[in-house]
């Protein structure tokens, strides 16, 4: 008996590939709004109900598809251009039993650790240094999952970096106790039910490390995210990099909007006839989407790399901190005021759109990005940045003792009155602080600092032994 076909023609076909977890995305919303503005007709294929079970490529253009349907009746589609949202490639270059289960994909583990308790005692190793790897890292730490995660960096080769993220993704990576370490996988070998011994080469030598598992994150060289094959075929791969909502990660949900939008414009430009006014449109979008992409990675060629002399930012550095746009200037002198600490140009403005005074402006050269006299100190921006980036600062310049409000860390268990260790933005133990009380509306913690050291606290944690000071 032969299954039911429904035969069909379409400009352009979007299909689901496998393992992706986010249907349909940003991109795929985009890829499907561009080709039907230019006259094209599009189709959107995948998730459990809708199976694609083959792909296959004509002559010249384009492809013919066969889509199941939950009550398994084929559907035979003729495409001129098909373009498959792909999985973000997590995979390292092979080493020593790299395919065992000791070492996971983040995916995975995303996925389990919403079921299943996992352990990750005594330490993790997480391969790559993405915002993805580092935020990871960070929720293990902040979870109190364990006391030791180490990201290692493989790559290297990120223009001016030597690591992939963002800067306050590694600063908050760092505050909380995690490790960024440059080296090679070698081998990973299972030792008791629930450890693995990861061999590494850090510069001549190899360093033996217990691990509970490695996790697999990524990146591990540099991609585009767009795949044609073969070249000029119009059989596209698109890789997902974005969650279901921007505030999940930011990174990702930009770079999948901006590289869809550059691929649907390209289709559109091979598959329709687009008069004057349409083709000028799209020729100035694709430039200016060209530029925005590009900008996403500004990072990488212009990073803010402060300098340490000890536990101390380098005065030169230092300097440049307090001479930025989005720190307070004066008015932090007289009451709480927002610190925006991100000095890199990155694809995020998550503060500047939860600000309901508007005092947050996160321009290209980020030449006005506090407007301190419209700052209210609500603490709205410290909760909403992603990367914890954000401080409410009061200095008191006459007085031995100055205020800094800090978003919560774990499960808070400080009361007003505790003594706690504070940190830099390197994660390195400081001097004692105060916690002076903490918000029930909004996870903040605000706590009483030396007044010299209010420009270097950025962190904290709880002593080993209480001590009450400041009173």
């Amino acid at each position: 008996m032969f299954p039911f076909v429904r035969n069909g023609n379409l400009d352009v076909v979007i299909v689901a590939g496998p393992h992706i977890t986010c249907w349909p995305s940003v991109g795929v919303r985009t890829l499907s709004s561009i080709c039907s503005a230019s006259g094209l007709s599009v189709g959107i294929y995948g998730g459990p109900e809708l199976m694609v079970k083959g792909v296959l490529p004509l002559h010249q253009t384009g492809g013919i598809l066969f889509i199941e349907d939950t009550q398994k009746r084929i559907h035979r589609l003729h495409a001129r251009s098909v373009i498959k949202i792909a999985d973000k490639i997590q995979f390292p270059l092979p080493f020593e039993c790299w395919h065992s289960e000791g070492l996971m994909l983040l995916s995975t583990i995303e996925a389990l650790n919403k079921t299943v308790l996992l352990n990750w005692t005594p330490r993790v190793v997480i391969l790559g240094t993405s915002n993805s790897a580092l935020s990871f890292g960070s929720f293990l730490l902040n979870s109190k999952s364990t006391t030791e995660v180490i990201c290692l960096e493989i790559f290297l080769q990120w223009g001016a970096k030597r690591y992939e993220g963002w800067e306050t993704e590694k600063r908050r990576f760092e505050i909380l106790g995690g490790k960024i370490v440059e080296g090679k996988p070698l081998s990973l070998t299972k030792k008791t039910a629930q450890t693995w011994e990861f061999v590494i080469q850090i510069g001549a030598d190899a360093k033996n490390f217990e691990v509970s598992r490695v996790v697999s994150a990524g990146s591990f060289y540099k991609n585009n995210g767009i795949k044609e094959y073969p070249p000029g075929s119009l059989l596209f791969e698109l890789e997902q990099t974005a969650p279901h909502t921007p505030e999940n990660n930011m990174e990702g949900w930009t770079l999948e909007e901006k590289r869809a939008t550059m691929l649907g414009l390209r289709v559109s430009k091979a598959l329709s006839t687009e008069a004057g006014s349409q083709k000028k449109e799209n020729q100035y979008l694709f430039k200016k989407t060209k530029i925005q992409l590009k900008n996403i990675f500004d990072h990488h060629d212009k990073p803010w790399s402060p300098t340490y002399h000890g536990k101390w930012l380098s005065k030169g550095d230092m300097k440049l901190l307090k001479s930025f746009s989005g720190v307070p200037q004066k008015a932090h002198c007289f009451r709480p005021i927002a610190t925006i600490e991100c000095f890199e140009h990155i694809p995020c403005n998550l503060c500047e759109k939860a600000c309901p005074e508007g005092a947050i402006k996160l321009t290209k050269d980020r030449d006005s990005v506090l407007t301190e006299s419209k700052c209210t100190g609500c603490g709205i921006c410290l909760t909403i940045c992603p990367s914890q980036s954000i401080a409410l600062v009061h200095e008191k310049e006459n007085n031995s003792i100055s205020e800094i409000t800090l978003p919560t860390q774990g499960s808070f268990d400080f009361k007003s009155g505790n003594s706690i260790t504070l940190l830099n933005r390197r994660g390195e133990s400081l001097e004692s602080g105060k916690v002076l009380s903490h918000q029930l509306t909004l996870p903040l913690i605000r706590i009483g600092v030396p007044t010299h050291l209010l420009w270097e606290t950025r962190g904290y944690k709880k002593n080993a032994a209480e001590q009450h000071f400041l009173k």
